[in-house]
């Protein structure tokens, strides 16, 4: 089995992007919005929100992302224009909860749908200008085959990362990184509760609002 242990240099949409030839997948924005909680761009914190349903109204913890406008300058353009459609064009807020979320894309699907189609585009553009993919927008360069194959190393080092013997992996701190390429492979829930099992009183925002969206 070939395993990578070090992301490709690309932003993480980009891979995706690059992953699919063609435009990211449904997991690329969620896996955006958690690597600029990682890397300090947003602010995660937890929250309660009121849910209603025909059951009744209840409170449900959540976590909060909140952006950094002193640090707008440090996002990349494609952060820009995510966080622009889901806070300012969605959410009219600087905060914004996991829950909110899933609220505002069922009552402002059409505003969504039309502001995602937009960014997937951005990304697929930004994929042909790095040059990994071909200037049609799909299919994979030469360079676009290499950040393929490394993600695909990768995805396997995160799914078998539980059965390995790596006390560097297991290092509370290095764990972000691989949990926002977990949200991006779809495998947040198998590798949370991983981790669960390696720290089981470690708590973590980050690892809190991957399982929220594992849920």
């Amino acid at each position: 089995m070939l395993y990578e242990r070090e992301p490709p240099r690309v932003h993480i949409a980009v891979a995706d992007a690059v992953m699919r030839a063609g435009e990211p997948g449904d997991n690329a924005m969620t896996a955006t919005l958690l690597h600029l909680a990682q890397c300090g761009l947003l602010t995660l914190r937890p929250c309660e929100r009121i849910v209603t349903s025909i059951f009744g109204s209840e409170k449900r913890d959540s976590h909060e992302f909140v952006v950094d406008t002193s640090r707008w300058q440090e996002f990349d353009p494609l952060d820009q224009e995510l966080v622009s459609l889901l806070f300012t064009t969605m959410k009219h807020s600087a905060a914004m909860s996991l829950l909110d979320l899933r609220v505002l894309l069922r009552s402002r699907e059409r505003t969504y749908a039309s502001g995602i189609a937009a960014w997937r585009t951005s990304v697929a553009a930004r994929a042909v200008a790095d040059g990994l993919l071909e200037p049609t927008g799909r299919g994979r360069t030469a360079a676009g085959e290499v950040v393929r194959d490394t993600c695909e190393a990768l995805r396997a080092y995160i799914r078998d990362f539980g059965r390995l013997e790596d006390d560097e992996l297991m290092a509370l701190e290095l764990w972000g990184p691989y949990l926002v390429w977990a949200a991006l492979f779809g495998l947040a829930e198998e590798v949370v509760a991983t981790m669960r099992l390696k720290a089981m009183d470690y708590h973590d925002d980050l690892m809190l609002a991957v399982e929220t969206i594992a849920s």
